[in-house]
């Protein structure tokens, strides 16, 4: 349970959904960071200055071709955060635990996540304007690396009004 280990339910509460780090970084467009190592290595240093409580998941484990890259995304995630203020979780941690542990902000670049998450009303930064949910205003979409900076900054600043009517009309276009 993540309420025990975790008890200080007063903290900012962050999580952060990597991509693989191997499979086409930019089939989103491009975002503010080079690549994904850049991006985690720029929320590693973000993390030491804030009094946010960090958290990173990797996609739950799969097998076959899969289990090769995603072992390789996490040994790279491992190495990257070991002197962060970033907790990884098990990958097989479920989002509804992750939801009911009261997540208030979710960090992904393009990921389809970003709905689901904005659905339990869960405010979703994407670190680009290049995503599937840019013409939506359920999450927020960064133009430059200045905007994401400010907002992960200024996360207790943040208002997003989520409008659930929205989610829907782009879950039936997507």
């Amino acid at each position: 349970n993540l309420s025990q280990k975790f008890p200080d339910k007063y903290q900012i509460k962050v999580l952060v959904l990597p991509h693989d780090f191997v499979d086409a970084p930019h089939a989103g467009g491009l975002f503010p960071f080079a690549d994904m190592n850049d991006w985690i290595s720029y929320l590693t240093k973000i993390s030491k200055k804030t009094k946010y409580k960090w958290f990173l998941k990797t996609h739950p484990k799969m097998d076959k071709k899969w289990e090769y890259y995603q072992n390789l995304t996490r040994k790279f995630i491992d190495d990257m955060v070991k002197d962060s203020n970033i907790t990884i979780l098990d990958p097989n941690t479920s989002h509804n635990e992750l939801i009911e542990f009261g997540i208030d902000f979710m960090l992904t670049i393009f990921g389809t996540a970003a709905h689901e998450y904005a659905f339990e009303k869960i405010k979703v930064i994407n670190g680009g304007y290049t995503n599937p949910h840019v013409d939506f205003k359920f999450n927020l979409n960064v133009k430059n690396f200045k905007e994401y900076d400010y907002l992960l900054n200024n996360l207790d600043k943040v208002d997003l009004k989520i409008n659930e009517d929205e989610i829907f009309e782009f879950y039936y276009m997507h």
